[in-house]
């Protein structure tokens, strides 16, 4: 395996190019190599390139295995991007500007684990780790109005437990915010990335905003964030990476399986993960409210009720099984496979004691389960 063009090992290497200058870095990790670089110019750098069998490119960040993950921990320099040619993985890194002096770029990690799903978690951590995210905002339940019957919306809305009312298009503006704040909804709205746009759409009340991005780029994140402040900002169009620590959640693009959803719920540890669910089933609804993603439609299901907590005890393309706490404190279990989706309430265990005095008054405890 190559690391920034040389081979890996462990130690600090410098390196110089037509175009830039490196210094290297490989320390330890409790499951990995963590390697860091400064670089001083410009230009296309490749970070690493492996020929990996059996593996995939996750959230556009990195690359997993059974046993072996590569990814990158932070999107801040340039352009990242991974490219896959048969079973060669190559992880590049397009520097948007040219630096004078020496400058930190994106870190990278190498972890070793039993499986995919360990690996994976543990990559989650260590980005949330990275970009000093300590918790992920809370997920919201968004209803879309796309058309002028308002107050059946409210209706539908109120019905479901929904929280947000988002607006689809641009009449009606002022009276749109009142009415919602007057139903005890957060007034909301979609746009694309545009500074002049944001800051008059937040001037006229709106607290909650769906924006698209054209280009995965930081900086415009940034700026967005910036603008909008204290307001909840909702991405579409970026990579998970690009949007942790500034943005309140993350848009999924395209429509996935149950079972997938279950592996990106991991990604929750950096970023809040929103599902539109115009095109998918009450069954869907039901695992997003265990998983805590965010849900965007524009139609009314039963009472929306997240999941306190969840545990996944199994999962598998076959089937998978995750136990939660329901809101009321009841411990339930998910079973599903692709012809079947069942819920059911478990007891929870607890100790019994049982308490046994010897002759000399000595008190002996023993626990067991009940």
């Amino acid at each position: 395996m190559l690391i920034y063009g040389m081979n890996f090992q462990n130690g600090a290497i410098f390196q110089k190019r037509d175009s830039y200058e490196l210094f290297l870095s490989i320390s330890d990790l409790e499951f990995g190599k963590l390697v860091q670089a400064k670089i001083r110019g410009s230009g296309t750098i490749e970070i690493f390139n492996a020929e990996l069998c059996n593996a995939e490119i996750f959230a556009d960040s990195c690359v997993v295995k059974e046993g072996l993950l590569i990814g990158f921990l932070s999107h801040r320099n340039g352009k990242i991007t991974i490219h896959k040619q048969k079973d060669s993985y190559t992880g590049l890194i397009d520097l948007s500007k040219n630096y004078d002096d020496f400058k930190d770029i994106d870190p990278l990690v190498i972890l070793q684990g039993y499986d995919k799903r360990f690996l994976l978690e543990e990559y989650a951590k260590l980005v949330a780790h990275q970009n000093n995210v300590i918790s992920v905002p809370k997920p919201y339940s968004v209803f879309m109005i796309n058309h002028g019957k308002v107050e059946e919306s409210i209706r539908k809305a109120k019905e479901s437990n929904f929280e947000v009312l988002l607006l689809t298009h641009r009449e009606n503006l002022n009276e749109f915010v009142k009415i919602s704040k007057t139903n005890q909804f957060i007034p909301g709205i979609t746009t694309k990335f545009d500074e002049r746009e944001l800051r008059e759409l937040q001037k006229k009340g709106f607290e909650f905003f769906q924006i698209t991005f054209t280009h995965d780029k930081r900086e415009d994140v940034f700026l967005a964030r910036n603008i909008l402040e204290g307001s909840t900002l909702i991405a579409k169009g970026i990579s998970p990476l690009t949007g942790v620590g500034l943005v309140d959640g993350l848009i999924l693009e395209k429509p996935y399986k149950m079972t997938e959803l279950m592996r990106l719920a991991v990604l929750q540890k950096f970023v809040r993960l929103y599902i539109d669910l115009n095109q998918v089933d009450e069954k869907m609804l039901g695992l997003c409210n265990i998983l805590n993603f965010g849900i965007i439609c524009d139609r009314s299901f039963g009472k929306i009720e997240y999941a306190k907590s969840y545990k996944v005890e199994k999962i598998s393309d076959q089937e998978c099984i995750i136990s939660y706490l329901h809101e009321n404190n009841i411990l339930r279990e998910l079973f599903f496979t692709a012809q079947v989706f069942q819920t059911e309430n478990r007891s929870i265990p607890y100790l019994k004691k049982e308490i046994k005095i010897r002759a000399d008054g000595r008190s002996f405890y023993f626990y067991s389960e009940g």
